[in-house]
């Protein structure tokens, strides 16, 4: 094999090995191999990524269009991580339909790889449609359920418009600059009425994905009405791609086109975190409080956007990576221990009342899950956070840094409240999960490493922060930030 395709074999294990579930899936009577095979599949993929993720190589020919850096891999591990620990979580929620709820995973990680590894336009949105497809199928996965089918009905529309947003701005920009490749357009792109215009219907058609301000309306009944299961992968991975998108566009056209783009991601990330976090103090649902949580979150990272457009601190796109990866640990974490506490669909506050002495162990790792998304030490939420905003400090944006900061407090009031919850509050009726076998320990095995690995990381954070820098050093190739 040669050691330029290297790199691409874990995008290439998960192609195969999806196809190949489609038609066994309609022969084997127990569906239940599929999960254990894409286990097996994530985890080989994973370590793959792990030994190249020093690797660089930009593909030509069949392959143009592609490219594997530091960046791709940072990302790809990212997703591999949160669909290994969906499909381990899966394993007993999932009663029918096996091969194609894993297929829809591994087809949906596969696209997500690819927008990572994009060096152009086109290919970028093919991975976009990829995985997009794939999760509008599994958000109505459950299809008795009139939440779930209202899930992926509003998650399909508000999708596809995104797209249609995202594909004029490309043939703007191809319009104005002659080609797609990013390369290309950094080379020949200015400061135009036509690269303006094609710069923010991307980042409108992007920024839907991502569930930023204003372009969030899908998100809290999208992730409420989902399998938590799903949820969960929506909301840590299918919503970090958007970002690994983000960071390939918005920073390269920003530095070509010299457009202060600085105030316009600061007030989106402004608007976007206050109004996260104020509506999810006045949710009764976890499940749906996490949606808004998670919206919130979306702001923090795009808080790097606006501190490199601003000050070009190449330490902020790190500080954002960070965040990328605490949050994707947490949310996929939190998500699952819904599913285990509150049930498939639905959850109501009352299950989690006196979890910490039904469940200690869920309820102390599910803790440590909330202590981190609201930025408490010593945990790897407190360290994306302490980077991000003491870069924001540095590029003299403290005014941003300062409403971060608010903010974070403010989200504490409402992670509090469902540890309290679990440690105060006396069970009042008989604690039943929905399709959830609380004994099943596969769901507990997910949270408590989710927990360790937020612990972990946040106290030994050296591990992480070189890989986040060398990540940032090579988004652009690797020419990288050189001049900024």
């Amino acid at each position: 094999m040669s050691a330029d395709i290297f790199p691409l074999v874990p995008a290439l294990l998960l192609m195969v090995a999806g196809l190949l579930y489609i038609f066994p899936g309609m022969l084997i009577e127990n569906r239940r191999i599929f999960g254990y095979l894409s286990i097996g599949v994530l985890i080989i993929a994973t370590i793959l990524t792990l030994l190249t993720f020093n690797a660089y190589v930009k593909y030509t020919s069949y392959l143009s269009g592609l490219s594997v850096s530091p960046f791709s891999q940072f990302f790809s591990l990212v997703f591999l991580t949160v669909s290994l620990f969906v499909c381990i979580a899966s394993l007993n929620s999932i009663k029918r339909n096996e091969d194609e709820y894993y297929f829809l995973i591994l087809l949906s990680t596969l696209g997500m790889m690819v927008v990572a590894m994009s060096e152009d336009l086109i290919i970028l949105f093919i991975g976009f449609e990829l995985a997009s497809l794939a999760t509008y199928a599994l958000a109505g996965f459950e299809k008795k359920s009139e939440l779930s089918v209202e899930a992926a009905i509003k998650y399909f529309i508000f999708g596809g418009f995104s797209s249609a947003l995202m594909l004029y701005g490309i043939s703007l920009i191809y319009g104005f600059a002659g080609g797609v490749e990013i390369e290309r357009i950094v080379n020949v792109a200015g400061n135009n009425f036509y690269s303006m215009l094609g710069l923010v219907l991307i980042v409108a058609g992007i920024g839907f994905k991502s569930a930023l301000v204003p372009f969030h309306m899908w998100a809290p009944d999208t992730y409420h009405g989902s399998p938590t299961m799903v949820s969960a992968f929506l909301a840590s991975g299918s919503k970090k791609m958007s970002f690994a998108a983000f960071f390939k566009i918005l920073i390269l056209m920003a530095i070509s086109m010299k457009l202060e783009m600085y105030l316009l991601m600061a007030v989106l990330a402004v608007v976007t975190m206050t109004l996260g976090n104020l509506s999810a103090l006045v949710q009764e649902s976890v499940k749906r409080m996490l949606a808004y949580s998670s919206i919130a979150h979306a702001g923090y990272i795009a808080m790097a956007y606006a501190i490199f457009a601003f000050s070009g601190i190449e330490m902020a796109i790190a500080g954002g990576l960070l965040h990328v990866v605490s949050h994707a640990i947490a949310t996929v974490g939190a998500f699952v221990a819904v599913a285990y506490v509150g049930g498939f669909i639905l959850d109501r506050q009352e299950s989690y009342f006196g979890l910490g002495r039904r469940s200690p162990l869920m309820a102390l790792s599910f803790s440590v899950i909330l202590l981190s998304l609201a930025g408490i030490p010593p945990t790897l939420g407190f360290y994306s956070k302490f980077v991000l905003f003491l870069t924001a400090i540095e590029a003299k944006l403290l005014w941003l840094a300062i409403v971060a900061l608010i903010n974070s407090a403010l989200s504490l009031y409402y992670y509090s409240k469902v540890i309290m919850n679990m440690y105060w509050k006396e069970t009042t009726s008989k604690f039943e999960s929905e399709f959830i076998n609380i004994k099943e320990k596969t769901i507990l095995l997910v949270v408590v490493i989710s927990a360790v690995l937020l612990i972990v990381l946040g106290v030994v954070a050296s591990p992480l922060t070189e890989w986040s820098i060398t990540a940032s050093k090579t988004i652009f190739g690797q020419k990288m930030l050189a001049g900024v």
